[in-house]
């Protein structure tokens, strides 16, 4: 039991490093995903969320910023969702509704919060 838990840990941390190295490459602004990524982090500790749904939950939120900027950028293929969102799109814009997104479904009881840090991202923005 203990060896299937690790594993499975290590695959999600495998894939959350993945996808934060594809982030990377396509930049909208660190900032931003470790804003979110923060935010997200804040919500796991406050909600004692256990580690394998901790995992899956940054994972989803990273996946999702992922597939966003990508969306934009279009130089990866998508993880889960295609995108023909017109190139002078605003990455960091977009960076910043996916995670709201994704992190308001996954944790609906921090929606002030994260409805704040999106808002003040947005107004950011030039």
């Amino acid at each position: 039991m203990h060896r299937v838990i690790r594993g499975s840990l290590f695959v999600a941390f495998i894939g959350v490093i993945n996808l934060g190295s594809n982030i990377i490459a396509i930049p909208a602004s660190a900032d931003v995903a470790t804003d979110w990524n923060n935010a997200a982090l804040d919500a796991i500790r406050a909600d004692r969320t256990v580690p394998p749904v901790a995992s899956r939950s940054l994972a989803i939120a990273h996946a999702a910023i992922y597939d966003a900027v990508n969306g934009i950028a279009r130089t990866h293929e998508p993880y889960l969702v295609p995108s023909a969102v017109p190139t002078s799109a605003s990455r960091v814009a977009a960076a910043s509704a996916a995670a709201h997104q994704a992190l308001l479904s996954l944790f609906p009881s921090h929606t002030s919060i994260f409805d704040g840090l999106h808002a003040a991202i947005l107004a950011g923005i030039p």
